[in-house]
């Protein structure tokens, strides 16, 4: 093997071992925040834990969490509204159902 493919071969484990070591730190936030929504009433449903962001979808909140629209579906009379919001550094999604007047078929 060459000084160069060395080099490079050295770049990419050091590169691996700090995507490594960021996914770890990311899982350890992950759990704080599963610990810290568990406690307050919380289900999570699901997790995915990348490099440098969380994403933790749980069963409707209670009152104390607030959140923003993200995405908003509309499945026959029911509109489905994502909410994100940010807890202890990672995202926490959850879907509000509202039934809507003007969505309601006439039988």
């Amino acid at each position: 093997m060459n000084q160069h493919s060395k080099k490079l071969r050295r770049a990419i484990e050091l590169w691996l071992k700090r995507h490594s070591n960021l996914t770890v730190q990311s899982m350890k936030k992950a759990s704080a925040c599963i610990a810290f929504l568990q406690l307050h009433g919380c289900i999570v449903q699901q997790v995915t834990v990348r490099k440098d962001h969380v994403i933790i979808d749980i069963d409707q909140p209670g009152p104390w969490l607030k959140g923003s629209i993200h995405i908003t579906r509309v499945h026959g009379s029911v509109r489905q509204v994502v909410k994100t919001t940010s807890v202890r550094g990672c995202q926490v999604n959850w879907i509000e159902l509202e039934q809507h007047q003007l969505l309601r078929r006439e039988g």
